[in-house]
């Protein structure tokens, strides 16, 4: 059997061409000016009408200079935008979902290989209610975001009070953890 094995790794062994790495480098985009910015997506879900779902995203966005978007494998899609403001509309206003399933969006140079991009968290707004007054405020919300997971931003308002009847903070969350439904203060 050992033999039958010998046998077979060597038949398929790479030669020693097929060892030789291609160095693409870091400074071969030197000075090379991209007009491109990327997001890579992946749909929460186990079967999914491709095209139905490009063309819905495609229209929930409405665009100015649009976004090209091509399925990568399985539910993983590449989003191509000709702007970076068009890019930013679209992770500003997530999360996004599609028949129920969440759409999970990460930032991407273009530099990465979009089907082994990681894709564990995502974007949420959260409330947190049933605060004192004194509370209420921007020191606050940032402390309950960083216990969520990771704090991005807190509404407020032009004069920069967070007065209502809860904060609403903007978190970045772990989706392979169970949510955590009670903060105690």
């Amino acid at each position: 059997m050992e033999k039958v094995l010998n046998h077979f790794a060597t038949k398929f062994a790479l030669t020693e061409e097929e060892e030789i790495e291609l160095d693409l480098g870091g400074s071969l985009f030197d000075g090379v000016a991209f007009d491109l910015y990327f997001l890579v997506g992946k749909l929460l879900t186990e079967n999914v009408n491709k095209v139905v779902f490009i063309g819905t995203m495609k229209k929930i966005w409405c665009l100015n200079d649009g976004v090209s978007i091509s399925n990568v494998n399985a539910n993983r899609f590449l989003f191509t935008f000709s702007c970076e403001s068009n890019k930013q509309q679209v992770l500003h206003g997530s999360p996004w979902t599609f028949d129920k399933a969440l759409l999970m969006l990460t930032d991407d140079d273009g530099l990465c290989n979009a089907t082994t991009v990681p894709l564990t968290t995502q974007d949420f707004w959260v409330q947190a209610h049933d605060l004192h007054v004194l509370y209420m405020n921007p020191v606050v919300g940032e402390l309950i975001g960083r216990s969520l997971g990771g704090y991005i931003e807190i509404e407020q308002s032009s004069t920069g009070l967070c007065m209502g009847s809860f904060l609403r903070i903007r978190v970045r969350l772990d989706v392979t953890k169970a949510l955590r439904r009670v903060l105690k203060i």
